[in-house]
């Protein structure tokens, strides 16, 4: 299992504690129903995809391809992060799951995305 873990003295980002638990629920739940999980520690699988003001996790490799955006949530790391671009580009198209808190106000790039998940952590099977 591969894992990205990001530190931050950035107030407004989004840690990871190790004694929190997260609640597993499926991506297609989350894009149904956003609201539902807005706050909520979370931990969810979908095609990850790293792009120029795209950068989110789709519901399935079909929606990723025609950047179907109803379909997606936006991922947001933190911007302090050196290894951003280089390793994350890596997973570009590829199932992962990531760790963070669901937030259903803030929706992305151009408000396009069914919300946004605030993430330091990315696990691959």
């Amino acid at each position: 299992m591969f894992s990205c873990t990001v530190n931050s003295n950035d107030s407004s980002s989004f840690e990871i504690n190790e004694d929190n638990k997260y609640e597993k629920i499926s991506l297609n739940l989350i894009i149904d129903s956003p609201k539902r999980y807005d706050s909520i520690d979370l931990k969810t699988s979908g095609i990850f995809v790293f792009e120029y003001e795209n950068v989110a996790l789709y519901k399935d490799k079909i929606s990723a391809l025609l950047n179907d955006r109803k379909n997606a949530i936006w991922v947001e790391f933190n911007s302090s992060s050196s290894y951003k671009s280089s390793e994350l580009k890596k997973l570009n198209n590829r199932r992962v799951f990531l760790v963070g808190r669901f937030n259903s106000k803030r929706k992305g790039h151009l408000s396009k995305y069914k919300g946004q998940l605030n993430t330091n952590e990315i696990l691959l099977k």
